[in-house]
């Protein structure tokens, strides 16, 4: 029998913390099989196919299983997107670095401190597009590259959403580190999963 009123809420809040945890859980196990560097992004991309699937309405889907598919087929998949954002991530943390360092030699440094900052802006916007739309379609990495940064910029609003959302679960975790284990990448994923596929089903319509 379904539970229903505040019993029936409590249970299904009860039911999303236990999923959550879960799938926070396998995403550190699974990272740190990988031994960190060959298991974080593979880990992550298993987990934004979990939060798909819930997102879509499937919050029965069996976890495991799922969890496990996607970390093997999607593994060389994957840690080819993670070299990609690691490699571009260091340059821009480089030059950043150094154009900061002489920020105020001149207007040359000046100018580049901010063109490489507003690059990272769009950078880490792209981001929070990409993992979504990775998980979500089977396009090329170029492709999924390119088709995240134009929605991202094509989709303020929901951009805003996202990072305030990003935002409030970076500032629980921080202040209440215990949760960190249980909740900081499984909560974030459904957050920007949830979003992103507002986006996607949008555009969908439109085409």
């Amino acid at each position: 029998m379904e539970l229903s009123g505040w019993a029936g809420s409590l249970y299904r809040l009860c039911e999303w913390v236990m999923r959550l945890a879960y799938v926070n859980l396998l995403w550190v196990v699974f990272t740190l099989a990988g031994l960190i560097v060959f298991g974080a992004m593979p880990a992550t991309l298993a987990m934004f196919a979990v939060a798909r699937r819930w997102v879509m309405g499937d919050g029965d889907v069996p976890v495991f299983p799922l969890f496990w598919k996607v970390y093997q087929a999607e593994f060389k998949r994957a840690n080819g997107l993670g070299l990609l954002f690691g490699a571009f991530g260091f340059f821009l943390y480089v030059d950043l670095i150094y154009f900061e360092t002489f920020f105020s030699h001149g207007l040359v440094f000046q100018v580049g401190y901010c063109f490489f900052l507003a690059l990272s802006i769009l950078f880490f916007l792209t981001l929070m597009f990409a993992l979504p739309y990775f998980a979500h379609f089977q396009d090329g990495m170029l492709r999924s590259l390119y088709s995240s940064f134009l929605l991202a910029m094509s989709h303020p609003v929901c951009v805003l959403r996202m990072l305030a959302g990003t935002l409030a679960i970076y500032y629980i975790v921080w202040y209440l580190p215990g949760l960190q284990l249980f909740f900081s990448a499984s909560a974030l994923s459904v957050w920007l999963m949830w979003n992103a596929m507002k986006v996607f089903d949008t555009v969908a319509m439109k085409e």
